[in-house]
């Protein structure tokens, strides 16, 4: 799974993004709570229904992933959602597109 990652055709950046996610080491609010920030509330900024962690933020959260059913409809792909951000990115490598929709997935 992790050569497949990195063979996925993003920006770099998104690469090094996605592989801080995967391994929980994004600035979610239990994170920074874990850290020692001294947040009070650490309720989802987006939906407030449950704790923000990165399975929760980027997997199951249902104003995430009503963006991203919007995203895929708009560039044509019906992708399977999974609970595991390792599970979450395998598709992708295998994820072949003609040149408008790889413009169009590459500019969201």
């Amino acid at each position: 799974m992790y050569n497949l990652f990195w063979s996925i055709k993003v920006v770099p950046s998104t690469q090094h993004f996605a592989r801080r996610a995967m391994l929980n080491m994004v600035a979610t609010k239990v994170n920074l709570r874990r850290r020692g920030s001294p947040l009070v509330e650490i309720s989802c900024a987006l939906c407030g229904l449950e704790e923000e962690t990165v399975t929760h933020l980027f997997l199951t959260c249902s104003i995430t992933n009503m963006v991203l059913n919007l995203c895929n409809k708009w560039v044509g792909i019906s992708p399977v959602h999974h609970n595991q951000l390792n599970v979450h990115f395998q598709p992708f490598s295998l994820l072949v597109l003609n040149n408008k929709r790889n413009n169009l997935w590459t500019g969201l």
